[in-house]
């Protein structure tokens, strides 16, 4: 079957957002920062590309390539998302999630 993390490395990542829309959002949390609506903004946003493989079978070899302590798949009907990251946003407690 050959190396998993292969298609990985070809993967077409595009950001969801556009250099004027990543401006504007920078422009917003510094405005918030300096309101004193709050110290910290973790800005996040998306980056999308197309793959040939689900969701399951693509995580490990993503996990593998960059190894974090929390990670996380959400799949819907209309969209997936994997997240890896050093920080912890969901905890799940008695089949509950709550944000951490």
């Amino acid at each position: 079957m050959g190396d998993p993390l292969r298609p990985a490395a070809l993967l077409d990542f595009a950001p969801a957002l556009d250099a004027v829309e990543h401006r504007d959002a920078l422009t917003r949390i510094r405005s918030y920062i300096a309101a004193g609506d709050c110290y910290q903004v973790n800005f996040t946003f998306p980056f999308m590309a197309s793959v040939s493989v689900t969701p399951l079978a693509f995580m490990p070899a993503l996990r593998q390539a960059q190894p974090v302590a929390n990670g996380g798949l959400i799949v819907t009907s209309q969209t997936c998302i994997l997240s890896l990251s050093p920080e912890l946003f969901v905890e799940r407690h008695a089949g509950f999630s709550v944000p951490a």
